[in-house]
């Protein structure tokens, strides 16, 4: 399969692009970059995206732009009858999703959002731990970055920048995605700077005792980790998110006066989902009666919508 990569940004050099090396199934690799004449490696290099979009037969597309450019090129990718692997936020307001489910009504395309941390094998043996004895319990998560350089889109509100539109799609999925449930209530707290949300703090219940507490920022000393408290056990796992390839999670497990300190071998979370999804599409792209959308974009937008 050809994928089309819009946008060389920092994730596609860092970690997009290494994944797609170690993906057989993906046989050639082009780019549409404003900024790069040629890429090593890369096939063909396009100096516009609308064009490489009308020229090239790529199957799969990626959409790693500035926030505020996802919709455009989404739009125009299913226009153009390509599936696509949007970095997230998948998109940051609502009108613009309603849009996107409607011209996918008509549409053979199928859409997936970039939005990794559950596809590494240390979120997934954490999980399986924390939820043996009880699915009862607090699920906490925290997530802060030191200061992005000013000229990083995320510093911007203009392209859709702020820590929700980067973070938020952590924070609104994790607890869905750990329980398998939709969120029933949440509390949103945010402080603002440079008029982009600079931090946010939620409080999210999801029924039966079940509740999320996370503490999510930028321009913070660096901290990692998700952890579940029950009445009598306590697992952690760091790092939760964005962990890089050639770091071991660990996971440390609490009950009573007896502890363990488990390391998960490295794993590439991009490449785990890049497969996934290609597999999803090759087999159900016959099904009439299939999901087209895969994003917990709903989660999304319900704790976005009491950010107002």
């Amino acid at each position: 399969m050809k994928i089309l990569i819009l946008g060389y940004s920092s994730i596609v050099e860092r970690k997009v692009l290494p994944a797609l090396t170690k993906v057989e199934k993906i046989t050639e690799i082009e780019i549409a970059s404003l900024s790069k004449e040629s890429i090593h490696g890369i096939t063909k290099v396009y100096k516009d995206y609308d064009l490489a979009l009308s020229d090239s037969d790529a199957e799969l597309v990626y959409i790693s732009l500035p926030n505020s450019f996802h919709f455009e090129y989404l739009e125009k990718s299913i226009k153009h009858n390509k599936n696509v692997i949007v970095d997230k936020p998948f998109l940051i307001n609502f009108e613009e999703y309603t849009q996107i489910k409607n011209l996918l009504e008509n549409s053979s395309s199928f859409i997936f959002e970039s939005n990794v941390f559950t596809f590494h094998n240390g979120w997934k043996e954490f999980s399986k731990i924390s939820l043996k004895n009880s699915n009862t319990g607090t699920l906490f998560a925290n997530f802060s970055i030191p200061s992005l350089p000013a000229e990083n889109f995320r510093n911007k509100q203009n392209m859709g920048g702020g820590a929700f539109n980067d973070m938020g799609p952590y924070a609104s999925s994790i607890g869905l995605k750990f329980w398998n449930q939709t969120v029933k209530d949440v509390y949103i707290n945010k402080t603002y700077e440079k008029n982009i949300i600079a931090s946010f703090s939620i409080i999210a219940k999801y029924g039966g005792g079940k509740n999320l507490i996370g503490n999510f920022s930028f321009n913070k000393d660096y901290r990692n980790y998700v952890a579940f408290k029950t009445l009598d056990s306590f697992t952690y796992l760091t790092p939760a998110f964005s962990s890089p390839e050639s770091v071991n999670m660990k996971i440390l497990q609490i009950n009573g006066d007896n502890s363990i300190i488990t390391s998960i071998e490295k794993d590439d979370t991009f490449k785990n989902f890049i497969e996934e999804s290609i597999n999803i599409i090759e087999k159900n792209q016959l099904s009439k009666s299939r999901e087209k959308l895969y994003t917990p974009i709903n989660e999304f937008f319900t704790f976005k919508q009491l950010l107002k």
